[in-house]
């Protein structure tokens, strides 16, 4: 059980990945949502695999990686389901954060986990997961959100990045520390466990999308 636990952050990306392709049609902003899911899938599947087979390899550039294209592929994701981030001012801001990010993960010490980047990064998905809910707020009916596959994909982003906001803000301590302590490893449960609920989002926003329609013989 603790095995699965611990995979859970290859093993819920590729359930829905297997989803997706089987029983979805994907295209426009659903590929990246898939593009996502898909770079979780290949990176913590790579650091996993390192753990195991070279663990004297310090693997921490692929966190670095993983913080900053996640961020740049839900940047575009939010920019294009949300009109409210799609004018001048917003997009020059999120070029800014772009660059601050990868200014601070240029910098960023490689002997223990990044939590400097990944705290930012779930600070600003979390910000533009509540902007997004507020254009749904002011300009779309709530009777339809059930029927959104954006608002379900917003959601999982939302209870992913601010549920681990402290995981990620703390978890550079206990690594650099060496604490091999229950809270240590707990953490990370936690947020595989987080994890597996925005991919369940992830799912239901999926099957929010119709398949097309067989031609009729």
């Amino acid at each position: 059980m603790t095995h699965i636990i611990n995979n859970l952050d290859t093993i819920s990306p590729l359930i829905v990945l297997l989803y997706a392709v089987l029983f979805r049609t994907i295209k426009g902003e659903y590929r990246i949502v898939f593009l996502y899911l898909l770079l979780q899938l290949v990176l913590n599947l790579c650091t996993t695999l390192i753990d195991i087979f070279i663990p004297s390899y310090n693997n921490i550039w692929l966190y670095q990686i993983n913080s900053f294209l996640s961020f740049v592929v839900l940047s575009i994701f939010f920019q294009k389901i949300n009109p409210y981030a799609r004018n001048a001012y917003a997009k020059s801001v999120n070029i800014l954060f772009v660059l601050l990010l990868f200014i601070i993960i240029l910098f960023e010490k490689r002997d223990a986990f990044n939590s400097i980047s990944y705290s930012i990064v779930s600070i600003l998905v979390t910000f533009f997961c509540l902007n997004y809910y507020w254009f749904l707020i002011k300009e779309t009916p709530t009777t339809s959100l059930i029927k959104n596959e954006f608002f379900f994909f917003a959601t999982g982003f939302f209870i992913y990045y601010t549920a681990n906001i402290f995981v990620f803000a703390t978890y550079r301590i206990f690594t650099i520390d060496h604490i091999q302590t229950n809270t240590f490893w707990l953490l990370w449960k936690f947020h595989n466990f987080m994890f597996t609920v925005m991919c369940i989002f992830m799912i239901k926003g999926f099957s929010c999308i119709l398949l097309p329609k067989t031609p009729s013989s």
